[in-house]
């Protein structure tokens, strides 16, 4: 169930994706007891993927034809093919590899991984889309009948700092290392924008499998599939807008929890 943050273009931020997938959890897909024998203490998301390209600006469908790029396996890699893109499914950890010595024309990556792997200074472009190309998921979790055997005080001492409590710190601090890595990139005279609505709408026509087989799938296991991916993606935008409007009353120094 927590795949439904691959779906592209419904995560706007970290922490509004993060929110979103735990309250959808509860909501929806308790039932499905996907987390049989465990405790799920809090699930997020991280702040989703964009285009980062070596060299050349990418703007459209066409400029993706045979354009190597790293991605993470699944569903995605899938979608670039639908794309034209060649996908390199390499993990993570090798990304400043990879793209400093070329091995790769771009990067499926979101802008918190520039930072921690520090390779701003090979990115020229970064083409971002509205709810991003998909995200990764998290869940936090322990062996059930260990927390079963927990005192009631033990219990409430971690449901305090678990759950929304540590989602919400937790997609704050991917969305302030994007915006970091997305400054490093500026400063190494990389440039940022967004897709035109004419790219978009051919990115959603070739990736719209990935949605279609999760609600396909979810369905399956007796979710409301697409009353549960409406909800998901109307409740990261309205948590979304309301992190950034906190952050721009307080000076975008820091998002409230």
């Amino acid at each position: 169930m927590p795949l439904i943050a691959e779906t592209p273009f419904n995560v706007p931020s970290a922490i509004g994706g993060s929110v979103a997938l735990w309250r959808t959890q509860n909501k929806f897909f308790n039932k499905a007891n996907e987390y049989k024998g465990m405790k799920l203490l809090a699930q997020w998301v991280n702040a989703g993927y964009h285009i980062q390209s070596r060299k050349k600006p990418i703007t459209s469908v066409g400029d993706l034809a045979g354009f190597k790029i790293r991605s993470a396996s699944g569903p995605l890699r899938h979608a670039l093919s639908n794309l034209g893109a060649v996908a390199v499914t390499i993990p993570v950890p090798k990304s400043f590899e990879l793209i400093s010595q070329g091995t790769v024309d771009g990067m499926l990556n979101s802008g918190s991984i520039v930072a921690a792997f520090k390779y701003a200074r090979y990115i020229k472009h970064v083409t971002e889309f509205p709810g991003k190309l998909g995200a990764n998921s998290f869940s936090y979790i322990m062996n059930k009948k260990t927390w079963d055997g927990l005192p009631a005080e033990d219990k409430k001492a971690i449901e305090s700092v678990s759950g929304e409590h540590m989602i919400r710190r937790l997609g704050a601090a991917y969305d302030r290392s994007e915006r970091y890595g997305g400054i490093l990139i500026k400063k190494a005279k990389g440039k940022i924008q967004r897709a035109d609505a004419a790219f978009v709408k051919a990115v959603r026509a070739k990736t719209r499998f990935i949605e279609d087989d999760w609600v396909k799938k979810a369905s399956a296991r007796g979710i409301a599939a697409q009353a549960a991916l409406d909800y998901f993606r109307k409740t990261g935008k309205e948590v979304t807008a309301k992190a950034r409007a906190n952050a721009k009353k307080n000076k975008g120094k820091k998002w409230k929890k």
